[in-house]
Formats: C-alpha cells, structure tokens, sequence
C-alpha cells in the first residue's frame, strides 16, 4: 500500500473510520497486466493484498460511509 494510502487510514483510524467486515477486493494480476500496470510475482502480490487487509477493509467502511457502493468501488481497467 502506498505511503499516502496508509497515512490517510491512520489519521482517519477510529471516530471517522468504521472498517467494515469485508475488504475492498485487490484486482486481479491478469486485470492490473492487460491495463499495462507492471506486476510482480504472483506470490508476492498474495502476500501484499492479505498483508493489506486490515486497511481495505478500513477503506471500504470510509467509503460506504460515504454513500459508495460496490459498484463504485469496481476498479474499471480499460
């Protein structure tokens, strides 16, 4: 997770933050390659999306609270 995306969990972490049970869903290696994103060994990508669990979930709860949907939250590569 980026530096900017932690720091924004962590200053919004409790009374404006209520994490919600599910995480917001990484996309997919084969999703971030054909939109020309440079991936990483398979592996490591599963370790970097579990390892960031606790903050999606975080950021998924910030964003239902602000009126998103899943449908917003789709990541859209074209």
């Amino acid at each position: 997770m980026s530096c900017a995306l932690e720091q924004l969990v962590r200053i919004l972490d409790g009374s404006f933050i209520v994490a919600t049970d599910e995480p917001v869903d990484a996309p997919s290696l084969e999703e971030l390659a054909r939109a020309g994103i440079p991936t990483n060994h398979e592996q490591l990508y599963a370790e970097a999306v579990e390892n960031t669990r606790t903050h999606r979930r975080q950021l998924r709860g910030w964003c239902v609270s602000d009126g998103w949907d899943d449908i917003d939250l789709r990541l859209t590569l074209h």
